[in-house]
């Protein structure tokens, strides 16, 4: 009987070293995978303040640089230059605001040619890159929260 009652007891402490050493590792785990998200969590904090001090750039440089916008002294000379040959009056990349885009102060009837819309929308795509990049570090740590809150939930 004292033989069978510490092989049971040999067993039970063999079972809570074993129990220890899992929840030892589980912690382990969990600790790297919250490492993770905070690191994560900091890479999409310094790529929003890029995406915002880049945004606020373009913003402050369309504002500024008049050779951007074009010259008409009436938005209706606009738009029969527009009905002309639309494909040289592609404004999508100033987001529609005509108040930008047109100068009332000069009577020129004509797109300033000097840059080319390459450039002028070239800001525009870099901002939509690294928007789509934080985008999918945003989903990335959303999904590490939720494989974290369903390991937690596991137990």
């Amino acid at each position: 009987m004292k033989d069978k009652l510490s092989a049971h007891q040999e067993t039970i402490s063999i079972l809570s070293q074993h129990k220890e050493a899992q929840i030892k590792l589980y912690k382990t785990s969990e600790d790297k995978e919250l490492d993770k998200v905070i690191a994560l969590e900091n890479k999409v904090k310094v790529l929003v303040n890029i995406v915002n001090k880049t945004g606020q750039s373009v913003q402050t440089m369309n504002m500024l640089n008049n050779k951007c916008r074009t010259s008409f002294a009436k938005p209706e000379f606009l738009k029969k230059a527009q009905r002309a040959n639309p494909r040289l009056y592609d404004i999508g990349c100033y987001n529609d605001n005509l108040a930008l885009m047109l100068a009332p102060e000069s009577d020129e009837k004509r797109m300033d040619e000097s840059i080319s819309l390459d450039k002028k929308c070239q800001s525009s795509t870099e901002i939509f890159k690294v928007k789509t990049y934080v985008n999918t570090i945003i989903n990335g740590v959303e999904l590490c929260k939720e494989k974290i809150a369903n390991k937690g939930k596991g137990k």
